[in-house]
């Protein structure tokens, strides 16, 4: 706030209580706020200034900030403001994939794309490795978590530009999840976000979820069969929509190509207990769409 001051901009100390806490700054309490930002009005708009977000493009906000108010120092005076909010569709996980069926061989490419916060944690996390490490947590990003994938060829986007969004693409090896049942063939190539399973209740629970995060997936991926070959099953399509998350899932057949579209979206970061009979349903349901089976024979 100082520096800005002192360079002739607008800027005012600003307290603020991250969403760890739930109180208005209309409570005369100091459990109000936790925090301390700098709000810079510069061109019409209010900007909040984070200075412990190390990789935060200017005009983003930290999910942990958003939507709460801020108490804005304006010399004996005060005003309140809030955070602007994001969308899910403002912080996307984008997989875009090839694959191609060559005997019992199920290879191709596969590219990841981040915008939002999650191209802001992608950061947080990858930035603070050890040069020796980030290697391999690029593949295990690129694996999705699978056990049955191996990634190799690894490129990304130039990670020393924050503002970018983050792209990491290379090839993927998908041979062993290949099964093979009296010369008709099974494969997989629908990937259900890992991150959700520890967010599955059972019935000892007492208490809802803080997701702490609004998301949207995207996919589209592809598996090209021998001309010789025909898809002859599929998954059935699948759509769930609820007013805090949604899911779309649909397979479709182009010659000797599938194609799987897909979009999850989490609208509302919070999972109360009593939400929890239809949100077990949406997990349950997506996973179950997920470990379907291609199935593929000869013409």
């Amino acid at each position: 706030t100082e520096l800005l001051k002192m360079a002739g901009f607008d800027a005012h100390f600003t307290w603020i209580g991250t969403r760890a806490l739930p109180y208005l700054q209309s409570m005369p309490a100091l459990c109000v706020n936790n925090h301390a930002i700098c709000s810079l009005n510069f061109e019409g708009k209010t900007y909040y200034l984070d200075g412990t977000e190390s990789y935060v493009p200017f005009g983003e906000n930290a999910f942990r900030i958003q939507g709460k108010e801020v108490m804005i120092a304006m010399g004996d005076k005060f005003e309140i403001k809030k955070v602007p909010e994001s969308i899910a569709n403002d912080n996307k996980i984008t997989t875009l994939a090839d694959f191609v069926l060559a005997n019992d061989k199920l290879s191709g490419k596969v590219k990841v794309i981040l915008t939002g916060n999650q191209r802001t944690e992608f950061h947080q996390s990858y930035q603070n490795l050890p040069v020796s490490s980030q290697k391999e947590y690029l593949n295990d990003f690129l694996e999705f978590g699978n056990n049955n994938m191996v990634a190799t060829n690894l490129k990304t986007s130039d990670l020393k530009i924050r503002e970018l969004p983050v792209e990491i693409n290379g090839n993927i090896d998908l041979s062993n999840t290949v099964n093979t049942i009296n010369n008709d063939q099974y494969v997989g190539v629908d990937f259900f976000p890992k991150s959700l399973d520890r967010f599955i209740p059972d019935e000892k629970r007492i208490q809802g979820y803080d997701l702490d995060v609004l998301i949207k997936y995207e996919d589209k991926i592809s598996l090209s069969v021998p001309g010789d070959k025909f898809f002859f099953d599929k998954p059935d399509n699948l759509e769930l929509k609820f007013d805090e998350y949604e899911f779309k899932g649909n397979y479709t057949i182009e010659g000797n190509k599938i194609i799987l579209t897909k979009e999850l979206s989490i609208k509302n970061s919070i999972i109360k207990k009593s939400d929890f009979p239809k949100w077990i349903k949406f997990i349950e349901s997506i996973k179950e769409f997920n470990k379907y089976l291609i199935s593929i024979t000869k013409k």
